[in-house]
């Protein structure tokens, strides 16, 4: 019997809770943080955030087994994998009428596994980027304030 990616993530979530974590209390840096693939530098969404934030791992970078080779590194003996959801749009045809062509996209659900940077050798992390917000809260509600419509007089 085969399991659906939704019962894999379900035994995921539940297997790290009888281990006493609740994993969206764990107090991660959502903006330094962020799960991303290290290699196309792309941030993790939706689902894929929750599930690889909340691994006991202090680097964001994830790679998959083939990034990894593809690289001249390897993972590190006895370390576990974890599931990346993505969808796949197919096209869909219409049966009835094979002439008309395409009539449509059908959702695939599939995934992929992912290893972090830290469950490699031969694989290193690339220099944090340094991100500087300069937030000046005075100037932005003065700045609401002056656009505000019918504002209230003081």
């Amino acid at each position: 019997m085969s399991t659906t990616i939704y019962e894999m993530i379900t035994t995921r979530v539940t297997e790290l809770l009888e281990q006493g974590t609740v994993p969206w209390r764990k107090p991660w840096n959502a903006q330094s943080n962020m799960p991303k693939n290290m290699i196309s530098r792309k941030d993790y969404r939706g689902i894929n955030i929750f599930m690889l934030a909340c691994q006991p791992y202090n680097s964001p970078y994830w790679m998959s087994f083939k990034q990894i080779n593809d690289r001249g590194g390897h993972i590190c003996k006895g370390e576990k994998s974890t599931p990346v959801i993505f969808w796949k749009w197919l096209d869909r045809k219409d049966t009835d009428n094979p002439s008309e062509g395409v009539n449509g996209k059908i959702p695939l659900l599939r995934y992929y596994n992912v290893f972090n940077i830290e469950q490699t050798d031969g694989i290193t992390a690339p220099e944090p980027e340094e991100t500087h917000i300069h937030f000046d809260p005075i100037t932005k509600a003065e700045q609401i304030i002056a656009g505000m419509p019918l504002k209230p007089e003081c």
